[in-house]
């Protein structure tokens, strides 16, 4: 016998309606997801190890994250007409679900994208600093020897009769400058953007909450 459902979703904004949107990081919206006392009970979930050494970086991630998919259903409920609504156990159990597998796509991404970032950003001093190009020409000139020669033999510096060195120096200028600097910030901008895309497979798109 054929039995309909009812189908709740759960928006990823949700999940994060008691905790103001201003105060979220990394850890606190891991924190709160799992129900922790605080952060120092997350090294149970095997998380990155750079997670609080970076957490500019993840919190910046975490942002992203948000803004991209905060509409979108990160879970569903499915329930048959005759029963009550999902309780406040089942809810937080799909939660927590949901939370395991947004902790393992964060640990199967964050070597590669981080490697990345961390990469432009410790090493953008250097990159921007200025490009300089030294040249150095030497000619020598052997017309008449003056020195004796028993060998018959006229070359070496012995036998220079006029030498002329020229040096040269070039920096990049400030339109350079200031092109590589966005090019540096693209790059790290592309970066950032394809790790967020990673996390589109953990969201449904935008569904009624209860059908």
């Amino acid at each position: 016998m054929f039995q309909c459902k009812k189908v709740y979703y759960y928006a990823f904004n949700e999940i994060l309606s008691h905790t103001p949107f201003a105060k979220i990081s990394m850890e606190s919206f891991l924190v709160d997801l799992f129900d922790l006392e605080d952060d120092t009970e997350l090294a149970n979930y095997q998380l990155p190890s750079d997670l609080t050494t970076n957490a500019q970086i993840y919190d910046e991630l975490f942002s992203l994250i948000y803004g991209r998919y905060y509409h979108k259903a990160a879970f569903k409920i499915v329930k048959l007409p005759f029963q009550e609504n999902p309780t406040a156990d089942e809810v937080e159990a799909k939660e927590k679900e949901w939370g395991y597998k947004f902790v393992s796509l964060l640990n199967m991404t964050y070597d590669y994208y981080m490697t990345l970032l961390l990469a432009y950003r410790e090493n953008k001093a250097n990159l921007m600093a200025d490009i300089e190009a030294i040249s150095s020409n030497m000619i020598k000139y052997n017309d008449t020897p003056q020195n004796a020669n028993t060998e018959g033999v006229y070359e070496g510096d012995d036998y220079i009769s006029n030498f002329t060195k020229t040096e040269g120096r070039s920096s990049s200028p400030l339109t350079t400058k200031i092109n590589r600097l966005k090019e540096i910030q693209d790059s790290y901008k592309n970066v950032m953007r394809d790790w967020v895309n990673q996390f589109e497979k953990l969201f449904m798109e935008e569904q009624d909450y209860e059908n």
